[in-house]
């Protein structure tokens, strides 16, 4: 049997990093440094919790997807990302199935290779894909 995709992170829309991050602090959390996705509009910090991860996104500006998201939604849950052995081979098996995909790959924090699943398959969720 294969091994199933573990959950790596939740991400989360925040309008204000700071504001957001008073929260967990509050909370006792540490939080590590942040980072910057400019290619996809983003500040992001990730909070350690144990085996998953929390990574706030804060946009950029209002162009971006989560900046949409948050215009159309409000703060809160964006995506649940899982971690894949084998990127092209999971995303073509997902797409055999019948599962549609937003664009193509893209590289994540510290160059990883990603991939979204879209929400209309996959019962309203955002999932992203993480090799």
């Amino acid at each position: 049997m294969t091994e199933a995709p573990k959950l790596k992170h939740v991400g989360i829309a925040v309008k204000n990093m700071e504001d957001a991050l008073n929260v967990y602090r509050d909370m006792g959390f540490d939080v590590l440094p942040e980072e910057l996705l400019e290619e996809h509009g983003l500040r992001i910090v990730t909070i350690p919790t144990g085996e998953v991860m929390l990574e706030l996104m804060e946009p950029l500006d209002s162009s971006g997807p989560v900046a949409k998201f948050i215009a159309k939604k409000g703060e809160g849950i964006h995506h649940l990302a899982f971690s894949v052995k084998n990127l092209d081979l999971t995303v073509e098996k997902l797409i055999h199935l019948g599962y549609s995909l937003i664009g193509g790959h893209g590289t994540g924090l510290k160059g990883s290779r990603i991939a979204f699943m879209h929400p209309k398959t996959t019962g309203g969720i955002l999932v992203e894909l993480i090799e």
